[in-house]
């Protein structure tokens, strides 16, 4: 019979699934907007977008635009990808983890910030599951004294060698 602690709270299963579905799903748009890159419907909107008074100033052409949108679908993807995959481990309440998550959800949320509207949606969404994972069950639940399911036991040492 397990005892009440070492079920997981809902709240650690909200954010956990959360960060998987939010990763998977921004993973998938990320490389469908990697795909359509250098397409000329892309290339209408950068140019859309250079030719607003406020980027005119930054003297930026449309391949330096697609080369910085590039780089950044690229980061983007790689902190997705780590978001699906930390979201497993914290569901099998690994603390590291749950740490890390919320480090990366920090700067996913700073980051979608700069997107207007549906970039502040994502930030929102970020920090809901971050929360989650810091509320009181959660917090309860992780600090059980059960050892994280990826968590090695502590090494022991050698006996000494006998007296002489």
């Amino acid at each position: 019979m397990t005892s009440p602690s070492s079920a997981r709270p809902r709240q650690v299963t909200f954010g956990g699934t959360q960060a998987i579905v939010g990763g998977a799903l921004s993973t998938v748009l990320l490389i469908a907007t990697a795909q359509q890159l250098y397409e000329q419907p892309m290339t209408e909107a950068l140019e859309q977008a250079l030719a607003d008074p406020r980027a005119a100033g930054l003297d930026i052409t449309v391949e330096t635009a697609r080369t910085i949108a590039k780089y950044t679908i690229m980061v983007m993807g790689v902190l997705s990808v780590a978001s699906l995959v930390l979201g497993v481990f914290v569901l099998r309440r690994h603390r590291p983890a749950r740490v890390a998550l919320t480090i990366l959800g920090v700067l996913v949320a700073l980051a979608t910030l700069l997107a207007g509207p549906p970039g502040w949606a994502v930030s929102v969404y970020v920090a809901a599951s971050v929360v989650m994972l810091w509320s009181k069950p959660a917090r309860a639940w992780f600090s059980d004294s059960e050892p994280s399911a990826f968590t090695s036991p502590p090494a022991s040492f050698p006996p000494p060698p006998p007296p002489r």
